[in-house]
Protein backbone atom coordinates (compact mmCIF):
# COMPACT_ATOMS: atom_id res chain seq x y z
CA UNK A 1 0.00 0.00 0.00
CA UNK A 2 1.71 3.26 -0.92
CA UNK A 3 0.64 6.14 0.56
CA UNK A 4 0.50 9.77 -1.29
CA UNK A 5 2.61 13.30 0.67
CA UNK A 6 0.17 15.89 -0.11
CA UNK A 7 2.56 18.35 -2.82
CA UNK A 8 2.60 21.52 -0.09
CA UNK A 9 3.79 24.00 -2.92
CA UNK A 10 -0.01 23.08 -4.27
CA UNK A 11 -1.61 23.30 -0.96
CA UNK A 12 0.34 26.75 -0.61
CA UNK A 13 -0.81 28.22 -4.23
CA UNK A 14 -4.43 27.14 -3.37
CA UNK A 15 -4.22 29.24 -0.12
CA UNK A 16 -2.68 32.10 -1.44
CA UNK A 17 -5.33 32.04 -4.74
CA UNK A 18 -8.29 31.72 -1.58
CA UNK A 19 -6.97 34.32 0.50
CA UNK A 20 -6.47 37.18 -2.51
CA UNK A 21 -10.16 35.82 -3.37
CA UNK A 22 -11.46 36.76 -0.02
CA UNK A 23 -9.52 40.10 -0.69
CA UNK A 24 -10.27 40.68 -3.96
CA UNK A 25 -14.25 39.92 -3.48
CA UNK A 26 -14.29 41.86 -0.56
CA UNK A 27 -12.67 45.16 -2.71
CA UNK A 28 -15.34 44.37 -5.82
CA UNK A 29 -18.19 44.11 -2.97
CA UNK A 30 -17.74 47.73 -1.65
CA UNK A 31 -16.93 49.46 -5.01
CA UNK A 32 -20.45 47.88 -5.98
CA UNK A 33 -21.82 49.19 -2.97
CA UNK A 34 -19.97 52.82 -4.08
CA UNK A 35 -21.44 52.82 -7.87
CA UNK A 36 -25.05 52.02 -5.82
CA UNK A 37 -24.74 54.99 -3.46
CA UNK A 38 -23.65 57.29 -6.71
CA UNK A 39 -26.83 56.32 -8.75
CA UNK A 40 -28.90 56.78 -5.20
CA UNK A 41 -26.98 60.50 -5.20
CA UNK A 42 -27.61 61.56 -8.86
CA UNK A 43 -30.99 60.22 -8.28
CA UNK A 44 -32.17 62.43 -5.40
CA UNK A 45 -29.98 65.31 -7.12
CA UNK A 46 -32.80 64.69 -9.79
CA UNK A 47 -35.56 65.08 -7.25
CA UNK A 48 -34.19 67.91 -5.89
CA UNK A 49 -34.05 69.92 -9.02
CA UNK A 50 -37.56 68.99 -9.42
CA UNK A 51 -37.04 67.22 -12.75
CA UNK A 52 -40.29 65.81 -14.02
CA UNK A 53 -39.36 64.90 -17.65
CA UNK A 54 -39.50 60.69 -18.56
CA UNK A 55 -36.58 60.07 -20.79
CA UNK A 56 -34.61 57.33 -22.04
CA UNK A 57 -31.03 56.59 -22.99
CA UNK A 58 -30.23 55.71 -26.52
CA UNK A 59 -28.10 52.53 -26.13
CA UNK A 60 -29.50 48.98 -25.30
CA UNK A 61 -27.71 47.82 -22.32
CA UNK A 62 -27.58 44.21 -20.73
CA UNK A 63 -28.43 43.03 -23.84
CA UNK A 64 -29.10 39.02 -24.13
CA UNK A 65 -29.25 38.07 -27.78
CA UNK A 66 -30.66 34.43 -27.50
CA UNK A 67 -33.30 35.54 -25.42
CA UNK A 68 -33.98 38.50 -27.16
CA UNK A 69 -34.26 41.30 -24.72
CA UNK A 70 -31.88 44.04 -23.19
CA UNK A 71 -32.55 46.73 -21.32
CA UNK A 72 -33.16 50.57 -21.75
CA UNK A 73 -31.72 52.82 -18.75
CA UNK A 74 -33.49 56.41 -18.29
CA UNK A 75 -35.80 58.41 -15.75
CA UNK A 76 -39.07 58.53 -15.15
CA UNK A 77 -42.24 58.41 -12.52
CA UNK A 78 -42.91 54.91 -10.59
CA UNK A 79 -45.86 55.33 -8.92
CA UNK A 80 -45.29 58.73 -7.24
CA UNK A 81 -41.42 59.03 -7.47
CA UNK A 82 -38.97 59.71 -9.85
CA UNK A 83 -36.09 57.00 -10.28
CA UNK A 84 -33.69 56.00 -12.49
CA UNK A 85 -34.74 52.48 -14.26
CA UNK A 86 -34.26 49.99 -16.26
CA UNK A 87 -36.99 48.95 -18.58
CA UNK A 88 -36.93 45.43 -20.29
CA UNK A 89 -36.89 45.78 -24.09
CA UNK A 90 -37.55 43.29 -26.75
CA UNK A 91 -34.60 43.48 -29.18
CA UNK A 92 -36.90 42.98 -32.23
CA UNK A 93 -38.96 45.44 -30.86
CA UNK A 94 -37.62 48.52 -29.33
CA UNK A 95 -39.79 51.79 -29.27
CA UNK A 96 -38.66 55.03 -26.90
CA UNK A 97 -42.80 55.06 -27.30
CA UNK A 98 -44.27 52.22 -26.09
CA UNK A 99 -46.31 51.56 -22.91
CA UNK A 100 -43.21 50.62 -20.24
CA UNK A 101 -41.86 47.16 -20.06
CA UNK A 102 -40.97 45.46 -17.09
CA UNK A 103 -39.51 48.15 -14.70
CA UNK A 104 -36.81 47.92 -12.17
CA UNK A 105 -35.11 50.25 -10.38
CA UNK A 106 -31.60 50.81 -11.18
CA UNK A 107 -29.81 50.30 -7.68
CA UNK A 108 -31.55 46.70 -7.98
CA UNK A 109 -30.03 45.20 -11.11
CA UNK A 110 -26.87 43.46 -11.32
CA UNK A 111 -23.57 45.08 -11.31
CA UNK A 112 -22.97 44.37 -15.08
CA UNK A 113 -25.84 46.37 -16.13
CA UNK A 114 -25.09 49.11 -13.35
CA UNK A 115 -21.73 48.94 -15.16
CA UNK A 116 -22.92 49.52 -18.66
CA UNK A 117 -25.59 52.20 -17.32
CA UNK A 118 -23.22 54.00 -16.16
CA UNK A 119 -21.55 54.49 -19.24
CA UNK A 120 -25.04 56.05 -20.36
CA UNK A 121 -25.56 58.69 -17.91
CA UNK A 122 -24.09 61.24 -19.77
CA UNK A 123 -26.46 60.75 -22.64
CA UNK A 124 -29.68 60.36 -20.58
CA UNK A 125 -29.07 63.78 -18.50
CA UNK A 126 -28.49 65.36 -22.03
CA UNK A 127 -31.55 63.79 -23.37
CA UNK A 128 -33.66 65.06 -19.81
CA UNK A 129 -31.70 69.05 -20.96
CA UNK A 130 -33.09 68.83 -24.22
CA UNK A 131 -36.72 67.59 -23.32
CA UNK A 132 -36.91 69.87 -20.56
CA UNK A 133 -36.16 72.78 -22.79
CA UNK A 134 -38.92 71.75 -25.50
CA UNK A 135 -41.70 71.47 -22.16
CA UNK A 136 -40.89 75.26 -20.82
CA UNK A 137 -41.57 76.01 -24.71
CA UNK A 138 -44.75 74.05 -24.88
CA UNK A 139 -45.70 75.60 -21.23
CA UNK A 140 -44.79 79.11 -22.93
CA UNK A 141 -47.05 78.06 -25.68
CA UNK A 142 -49.78 77.07 -23.31
CA UNK A 143 -49.57 80.15 -21.07
CA UNK A 144 -49.56 82.52 -24.02
CA UNK A 145 -52.59 81.20 -25.53
CA UNK A 146 -54.56 80.80 -21.59
CA UNK A 147 -53.53 84.42 -21.14
CA UNK A 148 -55.06 85.37 -24.49
CA UNK A 149 -58.24 83.45 -23.67
CA UNK A 150 -58.34 84.51 -20.13
CA UNK A 151 -58.54 88.39 -21.51
CA UNK A 152 -60.93 88.01 -23.99
CA UNK A 153 -62.84 86.45 -21.00
CA UNK A 154 -61.91 89.35 -19.04
CA UNK A 155 -63.55 91.94 -21.72
CA UNK A 156 -66.95 89.49 -22.17
CA UNK A 157 -67.34 90.31 -18.20
CA UNK A 158 -66.94 93.94 -18.95
CA UNK A 159 -69.92 93.94 -21.29
CA UNK A 160 -72.25 92.72 -18.33
CA UNK A 161 -70.92 95.49 -15.84
CA UNK A 162 -71.81 97.86 -18.81
CA UNK A 163 -75.14 95.85 -19.59
CA UNK A 164 -76.12 96.14 -15.72
CA UNK A 165 -75.48 99.80 -15.94
CA UNK A 166 -77.86 100.48 -19.38
CA UNK A 167 -80.33 99.02 -16.69
CA UNK A 168 -80.97 95.31 -18.63
CA UNK A 169 -80.74 93.69 -15.24
CA UNK A 170 -79.72 90.55 -13.75
CA UNK A 171 -79.91 87.82 -16.09
CA UNK A 172 -79.65 85.32 -13.40
CA UNK A 173 -82.46 82.57 -12.69
CA UNK A 174 -82.23 79.40 -11.14
CA UNK A 175 -80.21 76.45 -11.95
CA UNK A 176 -81.03 73.00 -12.05
CA UNK A 177 -80.30 69.73 -13.90
CA UNK A 178 -81.79 67.68 -16.60
CA UNK A 179 -81.42 63.99 -16.63
CA UNK A 180 -78.68 63.45 -18.35
CA UNK A 181 -76.65 66.61 -15.85
CA UNK A 182 -76.54 69.38 -18.18
CA UNK A 183 -76.92 72.77 -16.15
CA UNK A 184 -79.41 75.72 -18.08
CA UNK A 185 -80.54 78.61 -16.71
CA UNK A 186 -84.63 79.39 -16.50
CA UNK A 187 -86.01 82.64 -16.68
Amino acid sequence: MTTTVPNTSLTEKTENIVNELKEISEELKCRTIDLTELFESVEEKLGQMNITVTEWADTIIGIREKENFGYKFGFCKVGSVWKLVCRKVQLDKVDNNEKYGLLEYITGMPRAIKIEAATCMEDLLEKIVRRTKLYIKDVDKATEQMERSESILSKCGEHKDRDSNLGLGNRQGSVRSDYEGAKYYER
